[in-house]
């Protein structure tokens, strides 16, 4: 019968917390305090018990995150033969590939990307931490509407946030985090000088890919609130504001969102995309060394 009573009253203080606070309403309403748990913390460890060599020291100022589990064969197909791989992380399998400097270009890192806000803002904050001034992700978005050509190359001119980036802005009324205006021009003209065909717009953050309400992702279309639905550019723009370093995000559509003609959501993927996100990591590698 204790028990029961214990219950019951646990229950009902639950209720009571809910209709006392609205969800999530603390993601904004501390941002002007203190920040904790700071990655250069975490990077004076790894120098002090992990790396005692001075691996991580005199790495390169510059970074691109890739969301590919096979970083190597793309440096291979841009004809790099040399790198050093390097893992910093224990509880995520956080692993570097470093480049150094050749004739003429600056060294590079190639971070390959851990999915969602949690991975892109820790690996950006530990890059940070490492000296990297300059960081391009790439990584893959769903497109939503018709307005993208299938398989495009997209710079994105900011992100509508997730509840990562709300938190981490100083100004969480705004509903668009952006990249780092300079790096994104950069890329442009890095795409024109290859003649590669691209397309700059505004993305919308999703914390999640599976099980995506399909309200949301129907209204995106409705409204053209935006034209791609991704998973890390509006958390990586805020983070990298935080860190004082510049950002930017280079997504390929893999697949698209549309509605038939009676209104119902259609989800449907592409072929592969290894051509796109190699030429886009050509763009990015170009943007940040020459």
């Amino acid at each position: 019968m204790n028990r029961i009573l214990v219950f019951v009253a646990c229950c009902l203080w639950l209720v009571g917390c809910g209709e006392t606070r609205r969800p999530l309403a603390e993601y904004s309403a501390y941002n002007a305090t203190e920040r904790v748990i700071l990655p250069s913390d975490y990077v004076d460890y790894l120098r002090k018990e992990k790396f005692t060599h001075g691996e991580l020291d005199r790495l390169p100022t510059v970074a691109i995150i890739l969301h590919h589990d096979d970083v190597e064969a793309y440096l291979r197909a841009l004809d790099y033969t040399k790198w050093e791989r390097l893992q910093t992380g224990e509880t995520d399998p956080n692993v570097m590939f470093i480049v150094r400097d050749e004739p003429g270009k600056r060294g590079f890192i190639v971070n390959r990307g851990l999915p969602g806000a949690g991975g892109i803002t820790t690996q950006a904050a530990e890059l940070a931490a490492l000296g990297v001034k300059e960081i391009i992700h790439i990584g893959t978005a769903g497109f939503v509407g018709v307005e993208l050509p299938d398989r495009a190359i997209v710079v994105s001119m900011g992100s509508i946030k997730d509840g990562a980036a709300v938190m981490l802005s100083d100004e969480p009324r705004d509903p668009v985090s952006r990249p780092d205006a300079e790096l994104s021009f950069r890329i442009f003209g890095a795409a024109m000088r290859r003649k590669i065909p691209f397309h700059g717009t505004i993305g919308y953050t999703s914390p999640i890919f599976y099980l995506q309400p399909s309200g949301i992702i129907t209204e995106i279309i409705r409204e053209r609130r935006a034209s791609y639905v991704e998973m890390e550019g509006a958390p990586l723009f805020e983070a990298a504001h935080q860190l004082h370093v510049a950002a930017a995000s280079i997504v390929i559509g893999s697949d698209r969102y549309t509605l038939d003609r009676d209104g119902r959501l259609k989800h449907d993927y592409f072929e592969s995309t290894r051509e796109q996100e190699i030429a886009a990591l050509r763009i990015a590698i170009d943007t940040l060394t020459k």
